[in-house]
């Protein structure tokens, strides 16, 4: 009997998230699989939207950001209003909504100053967390039974 090989689309994802910057040819050779069917499946999952962009991870501290705080807040009213000025920030790297109306922000500085200003643009009823030290960043391994949906 032959044997069923892993599923292409999590070993590709997988690959990818590790680091995108590598060839498509190094990747197949990684996950056994011809060249062809990898970037005919890199492809399919961009088109679709699984893979919605490629980006870099950034030690913030070596580019002079040694600021990196996270913020949790509050934002019943205006909550619109709000989202788009942190989406416009310099200093925004990421932002979620959470459930409840709430938002999550992490944002990165090089100068104190630049710090107190986001923060006196923020509403007053939420909280902000400095990170001291990132330990994984896009960590998340997913699984070979990947259920995409296209």
């Amino acid at each position: 009997m032959k044997k069923r090989s892993k599923p292409l689309t999590s070993d590709l994802i997988n690959c990818l998230r590790r680091d995108a910057s590598r060839k498509l040819s190094r990747i197949a050779a990684e996950i056994n699989r011809p060249v062809t069917t990898v970037f005919e499946e890199e492809k399919r999952l961009r088109r679709t939207g699984v893979i919605m962009r490629y980006y870099s991870s950034v030690d913030f501290e070596k580019t002079g950001f040694a600021i990196q705080a996270c913020f949790f807040i509050k934002a019943e009213r205006n909550f619109g209003e709000i989202a788009e000025r942190l989406m416009r920030s310099r200093n925004t790297n990421n932002l979620q909504v959470l459930k409840g109306s709430g938002l999550f922000v992490e944002a990165v500085f090089r100068r104190m100053e630049h710090f107190l200003e986001f923060m006196e643009k923020l509403p007053s009823d939420g909280s902000v967390h400095y990170v001291i030290e990132e330990m994984a960043t896009e960590n998340a391994v997913l699984p070979e039974n990947l259920p995409v949906i296209l």
